[in-house]
């Protein structure tokens, strides 16, 4: 029999998000040393190597678990400790800016990531994470990105070398409190770079059919909810598939439905609270046609919470698990939450939706009703499926296609893969697949044990729920041309929210206006420093939503007042100046007098100091940038 829940692959290495590659939740854009002003940071840096695990071990280890169907492992993580302060290469740039870089190796791995034990960053500041040869990023992280400072993990990078780099402007005095506590080594499985497939290993079985063949035609919303899943479970790594799921809320709560056994690893130790949170899931990871050809697309997430198995101490166990994502999941990732049926009616025909061996999207086809059945005991917890031959092969599931959803004539689930007996060479032995009826209401009598409380929150009693996707919906977002300004500058937002929006409404804490009802508002103006609020709230026919930022008004000048007669004065900070020109600063009195005046030319810095009159007095401040034009009073106090 082939065990599909103790059997996964790994496929997790990722593409420069510029090509629309894999992509973690980040905010895009290129740290410091990728730009020409970064030259500075091309020199070499000192590579601090960690110890590649024995390979030997490995295979003798993974060789006796074959013989009693364990998990296929493809990675482990290797404790380690680095932070800003015992490794790494602090960089002052010209104009102020501060980089922290530290080079990683461990040889010979195919793939290298990073775990985190804390990162607590400044506002303002963030990372990346890169190759060494440049050809792959992700990032920038802020502390949004990063699950609240506590433990947290990166999609690993093609190769056995990365490069982490932390970046602050001139303004952010605070040191970030970065801890490594271990290093993703993966030494089988697959890897990606640029956009096509390597593997060291064969992949998904020839018979397997692509999800956009004409056979996944009629399943394009639904094959939106599947996902793939790399679990973490005491250190070592392993594959799944899995599905998102609807509530009778219809309020997008992102939770995922998978198998227990997904969880489990060597000696079935299970994954902890923190292993859950350095869970990888992958979104459409798929071919764009029918053919192995073409670019891969796919988005990631990192990080959950477990909210559901079956009761450990109860004789029936139906193989389910729930969890839910540590954050909604983005509007750009097209999602589906997939509906369900926990009705006993066997489905007469349906699919399955999957990532076999860590490969890209499958899609099998049965065509004779599902049969009941039991597995590993005597109750009847599963389904039975045989699959049948269609136009472009004759789809199986395999290991890494555990946890995956089958779906019903209706296009609901029905049940998630456990296990079974289909090969290419025997396509029709049957597989079988958790009944979504157990995982309902029958492995256990609390919440944590059972669907039920979740995903019917409303106790509605309902037998089976349509899909849901953002279509019916409003999701509300917005850029800022400026998150940072000075006394009297103004911003512009703009809105990209996503929906049928039928009204805006702004609001603008310390903000002249204070409020707006304009999609896209302009010369937004603050006169006081600080920290202040953006909330926008948009409305749809039936639904609304919201999103707030902040935006940091500075001063321009500082300390202010000066009791020493020295003042710093905050330049070309503003990513939007022109500063291509000079700088010129002029000192006022009250009366308009020109008291004094500097001129700074390029390599232009993010802060100068100067002497302010040395009679107390309160002045005025005029700093000149091409065509930017900026004033604050300063006050001297003898």
């Amino acid at each position: 029999m082939k065990y599909l829940f103790r059997s996964y692959i790994l496929l997790l290495l990722f593409l420069l998000p510029t090509i629309q590659g894999f992509s973690q939740i980040q905010r895009g854009g290129k740290p410091l040393s990728y730009y020409e002003h970064g030259f500075k940071l091309k020199s070499a840096l000192a590579i601090f190597d960690v110890v590649a695990p024995n390979r030997a071990m490995l295979q003798a280890q993974d060789n006796e678990s074959n013989k009693w169907n364990k998990a296929y492992r493809v990675g482990i993580d290797i404790p380690a400790f680095f932070t800003t302060e015992n490794a790494g290469e602090w960089t002052t740039l010209e104009n102020g800016n501060r980089v922290w870089r530290l080079h990683l190796r461990s040889k010979e791995a195919i793939g290298i990531g990073l775990i985190f034990s804390k990162v607590k960053l400044p506002q303002e500041a963030s990372f990346y994470v890169y190759t060494a040869n440049y050809s792959n990023l992700i990032g920038a992280f802020t502390q949004e990105e990063v699950n609240g400072g506590g433990i947290f993990a990166t999609q690993p990078l093609p190769g056995d070398e990365c490069v982490i780099e932390y970046n602050a402007p001139a303004s952010v005095k605070e040191t970030p409190d970065i801890e490594i506590s271990a290093i993703t080594y993966l030494y089988r499985g697959a890897t990606i770079a640029n956009n096509k497939i390597n593997y060291t290993r064969s992949a998904a079985a020839e018979c397997e059919v692509n999800v956009n063949c004409v056979e996944g035609m009629a399943w394009k919303k639904q094959k939106q909810g599947v996902v793939k899943l790399l679990t973490s479970v005491g250190g070592d790594k392993y594959y799944c598939s899995g599905s998102l799921v609807s509530n009778t809320k219809q309020d997008f709560t992102p939770y995922i439905l998978s198998a227990y056994h997904c969880s489990l690893g060597v000696n079935d130790i299970t994954s902890t609270d923190d292993d859950y949170k350095k869970w990888v899931f992958y979104f459409n990871y798929e071919y764009p046609g029918c053919e192995n050809i073409g670019n891969t697309e796919s988005h990631t997430m990192v990080g959950a919470t477990r909210i559901a198995i079956p009761d450990p101490n109860s004789p029936i166990k139906s193989d389910f698990l729930l969890v839910k994502l540590l954050s909604n999941v983005p509007l750009l990732y097209k999602p589906y939450y997939n509906g369900w049926d926990i009705s006993e009616i066997s489905s007469p025909s349906g699919v399955g939706i999957h990532h076999p061996e860590g490969d890209v999207k499958k899609i099998s086809t049965y065509i004779k009703p599902l049969q009941i059945t039991s597995y590993e005991s005597s109750y009847p917890t599963h389904w039975s499926v045989s699959w049948a031959k269609t136009e472009n092969g004759h789809g199986i599931t395999e290991p890494g296609s555990s946890g995956s959803p089958l779906f019903n004539d209706k296009g609901l689930i029905v049940g998630t893969l456990t296990g079974g007996r289909s090969y290419c060479s025997t396509p029709e032995d049957p597989d079988s697949y958790g009944r979504m009826s157990y995982h309902w209401d029958k492995n256990g009598n609390t919440p944590e044990y059972q669907l039920k409380s979740w995903l019917d929150p409303l106790s509605t009693g309902k037998t089976s729920f349509v899909g849901s996707t953002f279509n019916n919906s409003v999701i509300a977002n917005f850029i800022p041309n400026k998150t940072i300004i000075y006394p009297d500058a103004t911003i512009d937002f703009k809105d990209v929210s996503a929906g049928k929006i039928k009204s805006w409404q702004w609001t603008f804490e310390g903000g002249s206006p204070s409020s707006s009802s304009q999609q896209n508002p302009a010369g937004i103006s603050f006169n006081h420093t600080g920290k202040f609020k953006i909330l926008l709230r948009v409305e749809g026919e039936n639904s609304f939503d919201t999103i707030s930022t902040y935006v940091y008004v500075r001063q321009l000048a500082y300390p202010n007042p000066t009791l020493d007669g020295n003042i710093n004065i905050v330049v070309n900070a503003d990513s939007n100046q022109d500063n291509n020109h000079d700088v010129y600063i002029d000192i006022f009195d009250m009366q308009g007098r020109l008291i004094n005046q500097y001129k700074f030319s390029k390599p232009l810095k993010n802060v100068y100091t100067i002497a302010m009159p040395k009679s107390s007095n309160m002045y005025i401040l005029q700093i000149k940038q091409g065509q930017t034009v900026q004033t604050q009073k300063v006050i001297v106090v003898n």
